[in-house]
């Protein structure tokens, strides 16, 4: 058995309702693990996720993970200034 090539690809406009139907899955999966976690509103994470990415420096970037070629999970990642350094950036 071969091990699969694991890549984050970055989402394309006409793949983010792809996106957001995997994002709602898997909150969806974790919700019976947090029973005081109220259901997330994906409409309006997605509304602000999207008002965030039209801004060049937002900081916010949207990856599906592939295995081989396949969609085998999300990834939203953010690029910050350190708050003990804000001149160094991390990622989240």
């Amino acid at each position: 058995m071969s091990v699969p090539a694991v890549r984050l690809v970055p989402v394309a406009l006409d793949e983010r309702d792809a996106f957001f139907a995997a994002y709602e899955a898997y909150s969806r999966e974790l919700e019976p693990f947090d029973p005081a976690h109220e259901p997330t509103d994906v409409a309006a994470y997605r509304e602000a996720v999207e008002d965030d990415l039209s801004y060049p420096d937002s900081g916010r970037d949207l990856y599906l993970i592939k295995a081989d070629e396949a969609r085998a999970g999300l990834a939203v990642l953010r690029h910050l200034p350190d708050w003990l350094d804000p001149e160094r950036m991390i990622t989240t």
